[in-house]
């Protein structure tokens, strides 16, 4: 009994062991420049997938690679065709009624119902279910077009001004995430894979002398720019000496964080460990 105990600890143990040896990590490296969300981040950079999809540098969460169809085998997927809610009447704008939301979906109403047609039907029979929904609805003044394309026109809008409404749901989509459908979520094992080939490059732009702007969010999958060295050296250089224009102080900034962060650029190079690498730097 108790070598089966010791057995059962043993491949525990190893199980766990495994787990963690899939953890990818890289060597530490010291050239390169890495911003994530504004805050210059010093070397030496240790470049890490530590969850899956998530990679680290300096155990600050950079980038992640997870897209919702990852995750979530048919995100289009809508299993019931909303009704029609009673707040629309004659005098609804199409403002007001793409403004409606399907609570049970957390989409709008109107993505809700053209999503469930096209993951139900064909796509010619989608898009015709979807144009004789719009002519039911009671504010719809005149409906034309068709094959996912269609201009509608409200009574509560001034009379002749009509409103394109394009289907989002493009036709090589109707393979993947139509009524027939058999796309599979990646596995755990292909995820990582994907992701420590991410690492990998972003530990070749860094031995590359490359700046790596992150911009980093709660949401799935992000993306990242990178700069060659010397045209960061350039930039940096010039705004340490105060030559940079306005305009270039705006780009840079732009290409560092998200528009709309609060940051300036000040707040993001004004680093004494980060100037000193700059003016040590010969130039070009």
């Amino acid at each position: 009994m108790k070598t089966k105990r010791l057995i059962i600890i043993a491949l525990t143990i190893f199980a766990v062991n495994s787990v963690f040896a899939q953890r990818y990590k890289s060597k530490p490296i010291n050239s390169g420049y890495v911003f994530i969300n504004g805050q210059y981040i010093s070397p030496p950079y240790h470049v890490e997938q530590k969850e899956t999809g998530y990679i680290y540098i300096n155990n600050v969460l950079a980038n992640i690679r997870l897209r919702r169809i990852d995750t979530v085998p048919n995100p289009y997927r809508q299993d019931y065709l909303p009704e029609i809610p009673k707040s629309i009447n004659k005098n609804t704008t199409y403002l007001q009624l793409i403004s409606i939301i399907d609570s049970a979906s957390n989409r709008s109403f109107l993505r809700s119902v053209a999503y469930y047609y096209h993951t139900h039907y064909k796509e010619k029979k989608a898009n015709k279910k979807i144009k004789e929904f719009y002519e039911s609805l009671p504010n719809m003044k005149t409906v034309k077009g068709g094959n996912g394309m269609i201009y509608i026109e409200t009574y509560a809008e001034q009379e002749g001004h009509y409103v394109l409404v394009a289907s989002d749901f493009i036709p090589h989509m109707y393979e993947r995430y139509g009524i027939h459908s058999h796309y599979k979520t990646p596995t755990e094992k292909e995820l990582r894979q994907r992701t420590e080939k991410e690492v990998k490059k972003i530990y070749k732009l860094l031995s590359k002398d490359f700046a790596i702007f992150f911009k980093c969010g709660e949401k799935q999958f992000n993306n990242y720019r990178a700069m060659p060295g010397k045209i960061f050296y350039d930039k940096a250089k010039r705004f340490y000496s105060g030559n940079m224009s306005y305009k270039e102080n705006i780009n840079l900034l732009y290409q560092m964080v998200r528009p709309g962060n609060p940051q300036s650029l000040d707040d993001i190079l004004n680093n004494e460990h980060l100037k000193k690498r700059i003016m040590q730097f010969p130039g070009k």
